[in-house]
């Protein structure tokens, strides 16, 4: 497989990062300002629905973005071998998939598990700009 594929499955991980990552965001927004939302005709009908489809979908991003991942090292690993940015980058996402599952299993939003979630997500997103930026300087495409 060419270096296309990879890299569209590549931006499909990213894409379903920052959709599941949406979650958590929207949350604290709502949190923060919800009832003025709702009080705004323009906003109240749209916002719902937007945090109602992330807030649904959030565990479908995650399992997006991991069947992403496998697709991508599979591709990109076939073509360039081993990249220690993207290693990273795959590692962080695995067990935040393997916490969120944790938190889905038990069914609670509560302890360390949540706040290990989120710092993850965090660093997740720094360990993903960090490896983009490594592989575009670094492999000719």
């Amino acid at each position: 497989m060419n270096a296309t594929v990879g890299a569209f499955f590549g931006w499909v991980i990213v894409i379903a990062y920052v959709l599941t990552i949406l979650n958590y965001i929207l949350k604290a927004v709502n949190k923060k300002w919800g009832k003025s939302i709702r009080k705004n005709e323009k906003l109240k009908g749209p916002w719902q629905a937007l945090l109602s489809f992330i807030v649904k979908y959030h565990k479908l991003f995650g399992i997006i973005t991991i069947i992403g991942i496998l697709v991508h090292f599979y591709i990109q690993f076939s073509r360039w071998g081993f990249v220690v940015s993207g290693a990273i980058a795959a590692g962080l996402m695995i067990l935040q998939a393997f916490l969120g599952g944790y938190g889905a299993y038990k069914k609670t939003r509560k302890g360390l598990w949540i706040k290990a979630h989120r710092t993850i997500a965090v660093l997740l997103f720094l360990a993903i700009a960090y490896h983009l930026i490594y592989v575009y300087q670094n492999y000719n495409f």
